[in-house]
């Protein structure tokens, strides 16, 4: 396990994403969200 100096030093790293979205992907994320705001409702 590293040490806390570390892995705070390696969270200062700049780094690049790439991400594809399309439609699927985005109902997919609306379905996650839907099914979260019920979970929050119900409780």
């Amino acid at each position: 396990m590293k040490p806390t100096e570390e892995v705070l030093q390696d969270l200062t790293q700049s780094s690049n994403v790439s991400v594809h979205s399309d439609d699927p992907l985005v109902g997919k994320v609306k379905a996650a969200i839907t099914a979260d705001d019920e979970k929050r409702k119900e409780n």
